[in-house]
């Protein structure tokens, strides 16, 4: 199941959340340096300006007994 998180209406809106590592945990794990090198990664890897859209996959588990 798919959960949207957030919209991002520009490239610049979703680098500028990254950076700030808002709402995503694992970004607190990486130094200042590894997180310039994945936000220039993600930059690079998005070559048009248009709306991001941020998904959370979840999973449902239904027990039976």
């Amino acid at each position: 199941m798919w959960e949207t998180r957030k919209v991002y209406h520009t490239k610049d809106q979703l680098l500028e959340g990254l950076s700030k590592r808002t709402g995503r945990s694992i970004l607190h794990v990486l130094d200042d340096n590894e997180l310039r090198t994945f936000i220039n990664y993600v930059d690079k890897s998005l070559m048009i300006n248009k709306s991001v859209i941020e998904k959370d996959r979840w999973t449902i588990w239904k027990a039976v007994k």
